[in-house]
């Protein structure tokens, strides 16, 4: 099944008669795959990554080591590019969570991931407050 298949399903079981169900069911798929090419190729965000693209948890494989940290990978990059994190990240979290645990955790998890994002800029030496704050990555 494709995304668009996907996300439509998504909301019409989690969000049914929602506006946003509605708004989406009246996109036809070409200009879904227009206007995701328009986000995807915008050029007025200074901030790109090498996203995954199709980051859901088949994607991912983690385990715990004998010294009880966790390590993990990510595998299948066949849709990776040049964009903002949070592509992956809406991907993901709309994907791979129910309506549920967004409702209840999405505010403390997009904080999280840009707690973890922060710290791992600042250990490859740069500054993720000047590079990226938390306010430019809320209103992407």
């Amino acid at each position: 099944a494709s995304t668009n298949h996907v996300v439509r399903d998504a909301l019409n079981n989690e969000y049914p008669d929602s506006p946003q169900a509605k708004k989406f069911n009246s996109i036809s798929p070409k200009q879904l795959y227009d206007k995701c090419v328009e986000l995807v190729e915008r050029k007025g965000n200074p901030i790109k990554t090498v996203c995954h693209g199709d980051s859901w948890t088949t994607n991912f494989m983690s385990r715990t080591l004998p010294d009880g940290k966790q390590e993990g990978i990510i595998f299948d990059f066949q849709l990776a590019r040049c964009a903002s994190p949070v592509h992956d990240l809406g991907y993901f979290i709309t994907t791979c969570t129910d309506k549920e645990t967004r409702d209840n955790h999405l505010e403390s998890s997009l904080k999280h991931y840009h707690d973890v994002l922060s710290k791992t800029v600042a250990a490859l030496g740069s500054n993720a407050n000047e590079l990226y704050p938390f306010d430019v990555f809320m209103k992407e």
